[in-house]
């Protein structure tokens, strides 16, 4: 395991905002129809014939950043959301090469809740080397709720966009492991083992 020197803590590192920036445009313009060409259907339960590799076992399991929990995020058998609050992300590595990936943030003003969900997952190629894990979306949906405006709710299948991730491991200031992600044009973000 390559360790670094504890990185400052930032809430919302640069990863997490490239990652804010993409779910409020689909989550704003999303909702409204379905673009044409998107048909992710989850019919192929994210095990398209996309490249992928064996995942080392340290980046094994679900690492989050925020107050999300990738468990029950979402259930691609019935379609259903969980009803979590608070905003963050999750990725969750599995050992045969298959990933997922989910995001929410949760606002209540004025009586009015509002959220906005992702979730993808599809495979990855990781290569050690580098420290580099290239991610193959092979199904990904975004989910919206408005208690105020409810006609602007949403559930539907969004673009397949693939993604590479650079990975480093560190200790923050308590001595606790962090996973460091990010893309190839940002910053660190921290995530946690959950």
């Amino acid at each position: 395991m390559k360790t670094l020197n504890p990185k400052p803590l930032h809430r919302r590192g640069a990863l997490i905002m490239a990652a804010l920036s993409t779910v409020v445009a689909l989550a704003l313009n999303g909702c409204k129809s379905n673009p044409t060409g998107v048909d992710n259907d989850d019919k192929n339960n994210g095990n398209d014939d996309t490249p992928r590799t064996a995942v080392p076992a340290e980046l094994v399991g679900a690492w989050h950043h925020g107050s999300v929990s990738s468990i029950n995020f979402y259930n691609p058998t019935t379609g259903s959301w969980a009803n979590g609050y608070g905003e963050g992300l999750f990725y969750k590595f599995n050992s045969d090469g298959t990933f997922e990936y989910g995001w929410q943030v949760y606002a209540n003003s004025y009586g009015c809740s509002s959220r906005a969900l992702v979730y993808k997952k599809g495979t990855v190629t990781v290569d050690p080397a580098t420290s580099t894990i290239q991610v193959y979306v092979t199904m990904a949906r975004v989910h919206g709720e408005d208690s105020c405006a409810p006609s602007s709710n949403c559930d539907r299948p969004v673009p397949l966009i693939n993604e590479t991730l650079i990975w480093e491991f560190g200790k923050d200031e308590y001595g606790n492991t962090v996973l460091w992600l990010r893309f190839p044009d940002t910053g660190f973000s921290d995530f946690y083992r959950q």
